[in-house]
């Protein structure tokens, strides 16, 4: 359930009125799931169920994932129904989104410079490509766990190898962190 401010349609429905009461999220089948999983973004959010994923609310920069960019104030989508992903999770930021498949591979879509992918083309409407890092960053191919901030323009991710990698509004992506002594 949701309720609060709703400019957007980030609380999971297809109208913008804001409420202040507990409402269901609903379209894209979402109201038919055991949802195992949500995340807020800023002006967005992400539910996980079944293997499916749903994103709703802002949409300016690819954020819901359906592939368009412009879905605002449409309820839950499917994220990317055209590709066969498993998702694990999945995570809502301010421009971007992203997820784990079930085997560990990370995704991000919505604005372009913050994704993680090498180049960054602009903005991407669809998680239809893997994190893939650039040379000489030794990144793992699979990940445990991926972060950001509300407002963050960069993404953290913990590697299947236990390192803290991140990447952000400056690609090429990801670069493995410093530790602390």
């Amino acid at each position: 359930t949701h309720r609060g401010r709703n400019q957007y349609g980030q609380l999971g429905a297809a109208s913008p009125t804001k409420t202040f009461t507990p409402q269901a999220a609903a379209g894209g089948g979402l109201e038919e799931e055991s949802v195992e999983g949500v995340s807020a973004g800023a002006n967005s959010a992400c539910a996980w169920a079944s293997g499916q994923a749903w994103c709703w609310g802002l949409d300016a920069n690819g954020q819901i994932g359906d592939g368009r960019g412009d879905s605002t104030n449409v309820g839950a989508l499917l994220v990317d129904p055209t590709t066969p992903i498993a998702w694990a999770r999945v995570w809502a930021y301010q421009s971007h989104a992203c997820g784990l498949d079930d085997g560990g591979t990370a995704y991000c879509w919505g604005l372009g410079t913050y994704v993680g992918i090498s180049p960054a083309p602009g903005d991407v409407f669809a998680p239809g490509a893997p994190i893939s890092p650039a040379a000489p960053a030794p990144a793992p191919s699979t990940w445990a766990s991926l972060s950001s901030g509300c407002f963050a323009s960069t993404t953290l991710a913990v590697g299947s190898n236990s390192a803290l990698y991140g990447w952000g509004a400056r690609p090429p992506p990801p670069a493995p962190l410093a530790a602390r002594a």
